[in-house]
């Protein structure tokens, strides 16, 4: 992520999760990494609203193959996906654009 862009998306202290989104310019693809800084009960989090994205592309999650243009990606927003149970749990989703 050296020639990327950062976009702090939850600051840590704003609520109980943080995330973090580098985009890689020359390679197509955006990381966002979230952690939950201590356990809590309530609703789940809304959609991560991603920045930086190509607005015309559609993106690939890496692991699970799901896709989603970057409309949806900055408008809607990114499903927080599923943590572990506990303090400090964190997840990992990468990103590719599709060409």
């Amino acid at each position: 992520m050296q020639h990327g862009h950062r976009y702090r998306l939850l600051a840590p202290g704003d609520g109980a999760l943080a995330a973090v989104q580098y985009v890689d310019l020359g390679a197509d693809r955006t990381v966002v990494l979230l952690w939950r800084l201590s356990a809590s009960f309530g609703p789940a989090h809304p959609p991560l609203r991603l920045r930086g994205l190509d607005p015309g592309a559609r993106y690939r999650d890496e692991d699970t193959a799901a896709e989603c243009s970057a409309a949806t990606l900055a408008g809607v927003g990114l499903t927080v996906p599923g943590l572990s149970e506990g303090d400090c749990a964190s997840a990992l989703v990468r990103l590719r654009r599709m060409v």
